[in-house]
């Protein structure tokens, strides 16, 4: 583990500084929205399943049965308590069902647990990283499950699963993983696929976050700007929650990699899925907009501060 702070804050800087690159490309008017729906397009059915199935080859940690379900478990189950404080935080700030309650609730309770989270954790897990990633996107089916229902319900006030969009590259990534990890398939697949499956997903990262960087511009510009939904998205997602996951990582065994995962996984901001699911399900995606930029610009001073916590508390120091 490299917890030297000055090269962790470098690299949380250089994630931060593609967003940025990706907003230059917007406003160079280089990236078109359809070209950044094509790109995103490769980036979510071919870059990120041959990184996932390329780390899980090489994590130890999914072939523990017990491991994966907890992973799994508590990426859904952290999920949802953090419905459950965004919606009574935005209750006491004033929002109201029709006013943007149900969008907060959601976006603040969804995180971005892959696209900032894993350069994190090649920089600070070094070596060790194929564990700990392999554990964390099997950890990050469980939010998207958790929000494709329960946070679908939350938005659109009536029981609603949305089972085929559980249908998508990642799914599909880590159900092939599995396949191959536990069964002799995995031994048999050839360097000459192996490595191109390694260059194809280290393309995901740099693209997604120009993307990331160039969506948001893109959106930022028709925001209006509201202090309660600035306010309550930070304590919600920069504060509240990152302690939900301290505390389910102290009910961990101090030697699982787990507790690896929630350390990282605790100090990410707030996703963009829910201002998409705004849009089509009849929320507030101006609310939306708000939770994730406020929330992601405070996480360059929030995140280096909770790895600080979390390395303490969960790794002992």
């Amino acid at each position: 583990m490299n917890f030297d702070w000055p090269y962790v804050i470098g690299a949380l800087v250089s994630v931060f500084l593609i967003c940025g690159v990706g907003a230059l490309l917007e406003g160079f008017k280089w990236l078109t929205e359809d070209l950044e729906k094509g790109m995103m397009r490769m980036v979510v059915n071919l870059f990120l399943p041959s990184y996932i199935i390329y780390k899980m080859l090489g994590s130890e940690e999914v072939r523990d049965p017990q491991v994966v379900s907890v992973a799994f478990l508590t990426g859904f189950g952290i999920v949802c308590v953090g419905f459950l404080i965004a919606y009574y935080v935005g209750k006491l700030f004033g929002f109201k069902v029709g006013s943007g309650l149900r969008s907060f609730t959601l976006g603040c309770g969804v995180h971005n647990y892959g696209f900032l989270a894993v350069p994190l954790m090649v920089v600070i897990y070094g070596e060790a990283s194929n564990n700990v990633i392999g554990l964390s996107f099997v950890h990050g089916i469980g939010v998207e499950m958790a929000m494709w229902s329960v946070g679908l319900s939350v938005l659109s006030g009536k029981f609603e699963i949305q089972w085929r969009r559980l249908i998508n590259g990642p799914t599909v990534g880590i159900v092939l993983g599995f396949v191959l990890v536990y069964t002799p398939l995995g031994n048999l697949i050839p360097e000459f696929l192996l490595r191109p499956m390694s260059m194809l997903g280290e393309c995901t990262f740099p693209m997604a976050l120009l993307l990331i960087g160039a969506t948001m511009c893109r959106l930022l510009k028709e925001v209006q700007w509201d202090i309660k939904t600035i306010m309550g998205s930070v304590i919600v997602r920069n504060l509240l929650i990152p302690l939900v996951y301290l505390g389910v990582g102290l009910l961990i065994p101090a030697d699982s990699v787990l507790r690896l995962v929630y350390v990282v996984q605790l100090t990410m901001p707030a996703a963009m899925m829910p201002i998409l699911l705004a849009k089509h399900y009849g929320g507030n995606p101006d609310t939306s907009v708000q939770v994730v930029a406020s929330s992601s610009l405070l996480s360059l001073i929030s995140i280096p501060i909770w790895l600080m916590i979390g390395q303490w508390i969960l790794l002992g120091g």
